[in-house]
């Protein structure tokens, strides 16, 4: 009987474990509410604080003093910003799934007071990378404020201004993100006739991609004026660059949209994807084509020069006899949007779509000049013998 007090105590430990321990059912697992999300400690906090000397407060998360350019703090001290004790949280998220989305951001602060040299009206407080969905500010001033995601999908609507007070305000911001469009690509002769029409077989091949900027220029700032030239204070760009791979040819039927061109990521506020390609019919009018996506529309169109025009516009040095060269062109266009909601027709877009000429052939110099049907005739291409003084 003396083991069965211990025995006792023994099995009562066992079973609070047991209790304490016990893995939740499947079920509950499905329709338990989630945790709430711990803040990743790696998150960016951007401070507004107070530089040393007359530059005046700085709004460059991450940047010491003693690291900006004569021409930043030159840039800064001209129109500085206020600084207080506001701690502001920002959480940015798909507008479409929810899920945490991240990139560059600019804070705004609406109606900032005016000083001696600039009128009041929208600044820009802060220029900031969002990450894991988070952006700490510290040290704002009280007051109204707009965020403006240059992550957003480009043309997305505004986001809604918000007050910043006390210690500490938390704010979830709403982000439309850029999606995938089925780009669609009309090459026009300049009379107008489709260089490759409905149901012919083609092959494209894509080159690669680079980023472009673009202004940010939100159409809801009432900008600062300085107060001694009228002049209104441009908003900062945070510059983007980047570049995509090469893919081989495939094989396609030109659509009644014209060539296709699936899953090209649509631009952002702060830049957009300049796509290159190389198309051709077997060996007969290959060509190369960038596209600039923006996203605001899915139609293109896009101008091509026949070989034997350009080898009519050759002008020979005189005495050389006259060569076949048609094949000896590289003829690149950049194509343009065809914005239908807004009015945009053929007539309008095609006179303004741009091609280079780049002419390569064994003893001449090369030739490059960049055309539009709106410049007029296309132009004689006079030809120099290399180490020929005319």
């Amino acid at each position: 009987m003396r083991f069965v007090g211990p025995l006792i105590v023994l099995v009562l430990a066992i079973t609070v474990y047991y209790v304490i321990n016990e893995p939740e059912p499947l079920d509950a697992l499905d329709t338990a509410t989630p945790p709430a999300a711990v803040p990743d400690t790696t998150a960016t906090t951007a401070k507004v604080e107070k530089q040393s000397g007359d530059a005046g407060p700085f709004l460059r998360a991450g940047v010491k003093p003693n690291q900006l350019s004569k021409e930043d703090a030159k840039e800064i001290e001209t129109d500085p910003v206020e600084t207080g004790n506001c701690t502001l949280e920002i959480k940015f998220f798909d507008a479409e799934d929810f899920s945490p989305v991240s990139g560059q951001a600019q804070l705004w602060r609406l109606g900032s007071p005016g000083n001696d040299y600039w009128s009041n009206g929208d600044q820009l407080q802060v220029d900031a990378l969002a990450k894991q969905g988070l952006l700490t500010i510290e040290n704002l001033p009280a007051g109204k404020y707009r965020l403006h995601p240059l992550f957003a999908r480009n043309g997305s609507p505004a986001n809604p201004e918000f007050e910043v007070s006390g210690d500490f305000t938390q704010f979830d911001c709403a982000v439309e993100m850029p999606g995938k469009d089925d780009v669609g690509v009309k090459i026009y002769r300049p009379d107008k006739t489709l260089l490759f029409v409905t149901n012919e077989q083609v092959q494209t091949k894509r080159l690669g991609w680079r980023l472009s900027g673009r202004p940010v220029d939100p159409s809801w700032i009432k900008g600062r004026v300085e107060k001694s030239t009228g002049q209104e204070s441009p908003p900062r760009i945070s510059e983007k660059k980047g570049s995509g791979s090469k893919r081989p040819w495939s094989q396609q039927t030109v659509s009644d949209l014209g060539v296709r061109f699936g899953d090209l990521v649509e631009g952002n506020r702060q830049s957009m994807r300049i796509y290159r390609f190389q198309i051709r019919k077997g060996t007969q009018s290959s060509m190369r084509l960038n596209l600039p996506h923006s996203g605001r529309s899915t139609e293109y169109v896009a101008l091509y020069i026949e070989p034997a025009d350009l080898q009519a516009s050759l002008i020979f040095p005189e005495g050389q006899e006259v060569q076949e060269l048609s094949k000896n062109f590289i003829i690149e266009s950049t194509a343009l949007p065809l914005d239908v909601e807004n009015g945009a027709t053929l007539d309008t877009v095609l006179p303004q779509v741009e091609v280079e000429i780049n002419f390569l052939a064994v003893g001449f110099d090369a030739v490059n000049f960049k055309w539009r049907p709106a410049d007029g005739p296309l132009p004689k291409i006079p030809l120099k013998l290399i180490g020929s003084d005319g």
